[in-house]
């Protein structure tokens, strides 16, 4: 006997399994993504581990030198260049070199009336207190310029003719407008005194010099020393200079006013070696001259004659 519905149930019995195969299907993808999901869990926290890990570069030094930003000219006058020149003063160390000279009267006069020494140098056409001046980065002292005295002979000027060319190791001259924290519109003048390295090198612990000289000028007579020592730690150094001399003799028929003069000048400088990274540095420098000037009877001066008089000077610097 034929009985279709019982087919029909078969087939309804059969279905549900067949549906059921996907999500069999599903699980064990699932299954087999677990192990994969952890690799990539694990490999993760080993790269970010490694990220951790700080790698030591060596040292790099870099090298550079100082831009100067102010257009001007320097030129440097070494020891040698001194010695050779047979600088004397304060104009001497200059007279060899173009654009750039030293007046001699504090209040733009000459020495007959002012006898006040050297004002300051000449670059470029600008002097006086608009060319600084420094000795070791220390500012000298500005000129004064003498009010109109009459026939009292009395002299209220003042220069800046403090240097004695024994004690320094070079001179730059900056032409040109300075930095703006100077006071050198025209230029600056700078004076480096001695250090103990200047004289003890080629491995010598111990230097000496001594040296003496004549200006037929103004017979003048120049006696220096300077000496130096260093240890494991300290250098020292000490120079000392002394002057002598007269009136300058000219070469006209004009009388100069008799003059008896005398400098003298003290430096000593002490270096500490700390380490090999600091260095302590004492340093003391002391000037001295004294000028004596006779003035002549019947001496003129813009039609005004003086009668016999005395000037002294002096002068010091620290």
């Amino acid at each position: 006997m034929y009985r279709p519905q019982n087919q029909f149930t078969s087939i309804n019995k059969v279905n549900p399994q067949i549906r059921l195969k996907p999500h069999y299907l599903a699980v064990c993808l699932g299954m087999l993504m677990v192990p994969v999901s952890t690799n990539l869990l694990a490999a993760e926290e080993s790269k970010t581990a490694d990220s951790n890990q700080y790698t030591k570069l060596s040292v790099i030094t870099v090298y550079a030198e100082k831009e100067d930003k102010v257009p001007s000219s320097v030129t440097s006058i070494s020891r040698d260049n001194l010695d050779r020149t047979g600088a004397t003063d304060m104009a001497s160390i200059v007279k060899y070199l173009p654009l750039v000279s030293a007046p001699f009267a504090a209040n733009g006069a000459s020495a007959f009336y002012a006898g006040s020494g050297t004002s300051s140098y000449n670059i470029r056409g600008i002097d006086g207190n608009r060319v600084g001046l420094d000795v070791d980065g220390i500012d000298i002292a500005d000129a004064t310029v003498a009010t109109w005295t009459g026939a009292s002979m009395r002299n209220s000027a003042a220069g800046r003719d403090y240097i004695e060319p024994e004690m320094f190791q070079t001179v730059n001259i900056q032409s040109g407008t300075t930095g703006a924290s100077t006071d050198g519109i025209g230029g600056r003048v700078s004076f480096k005194t001695k250090s103990p390295e200047d004289y003890l090198i080629n491995g010598k612990n111990v230097a000496a010099t001594a040296k003496a000289g004549y200006s037929s000028a103004d017979e003048a007579w120049l006696s220096s020393v300077t000496g130096a020592v260093e240890n494991d730690t300290l250098k020292a150094l000490i120079a000392y200079a002394h002057r002598d001399g007269k009136e300058i003799q000219g070469n006209s028929d004009t009388k100069q006013f008799p003059a008896d003069w005398k400098s003298d000048a003290i430096l000593g400088r002490i270096i500490w070696d700390i380490n090999q990274q600091h260095q302590l540095g004492f340093t003391a420098d002391y000037y001295k001259k004294k000028n004596d000037i006779s003035k002549m009877d019947g001496s003129t001066y813009t039609g005004i004659t003086y009668g016999d008089g005395t000037q002294n000077q002096n002068i010091e610097r620290e």
